[in-house]
Parts: C-alpha cells; structure tokens; sequence
C-alpha cells in the first residue's frame, strides 16, 4: 500500500498546473473548508467522503497505477451529493450569504463537475487507454 501512496502523488504531483489547480479546489472544498462546519453533519459526511475516495484512489493506484482508472474512485461523492442535496443544498431561493451554504452548494457543484470528468476518463480506460496520466496527456 506505502507503493500505492507514493505512486498516486507522485502522479498528482506531476499533472499539469490546471489540473493540480483542480485537485486543489477539491481538496480545499472536501477536506479544508468542511473543518470550518464541524459541528454540522454535513462536515462530516463530506469528511468521511473524501477518506473514503483518498483510499479508493490510493488502492486504485496499487493495483493499476495512476491512470485514467482513478476516476472511479470518485465514485464517493455520489451519495454524497445526494446526501447534500437532500438536505437543501441547491435549493435555496434567492443569493444566500452564508458560508455553509455557500460551501455545501460549492461542494455539490464542483463534485458533480468532477464526477462527468471523471466519466470521460474511466470511458476512455475501458475503451483501451490505459497510458499513465501525467502533465502532458492528463
């Protein structure tokens, strides 16, 4: 498994700047900014989301490497979207100012965004590409 790490940020390390700006929002929205809204559970589904694709990835990359395959292991923000969004998250009429409603509709929108990306990429794996993903075919 210590391979598996290694391997899987080694490669996020070595993606293309737009695309570790990416994974930085994400990271951000999914592992930072719920530490704000701890005492909501929301926080702490979406914690416990980003674990749960955190080891997913890693064990993804274990197995085949980092490749168009990880984007599998996004499959965690599913019910984590549907969570949030059961609970109000897009819902809200009008422009609402506060920050945890801001964020969790952020969560919803970026997740959602990454998870069509992330379609594309596990289509492309299935359908025969399975070049390791770095800065210049990511």
């Amino acid at each position: 498994m210590i391979r598996g790490v290694t391997v899987f940020f080694n490669g996020l390390a070595s993606m293309a700047w737009p695309w570790r700006l990416w994974i930085g929002l994400l990271a951000f929205l999914n592992l930072i900014a719920p530490l704000a809204f701890l005492g909501r559970p929301d926080a702490h589904w979406t914690l416990a989301a980003m674990a749960a694709v955190t080891v997913s990835m890693v064990a993804l990359t274990q197995v085949q490497g980092f490749t168009r395959l990880l984007g599998l292991g996004h499959i965690w923000w599913a019910p984590l979207i549907w969570y949030l969004v059961d609970r109000g998250a897009l819902s809200h009429p009008g422009l609402n100012r506060e920050w945890f409603v801001l964020w969790r509709d952020a969560v919803v929108a970026a997740n959602a965004l990454c998870m069509v990306i992330d379609a594309g990429d596990v289509g492309r794996f299935l359908a025969g590409d399975r070049r390791k993903i770095n800065g210049f075919n990511a």
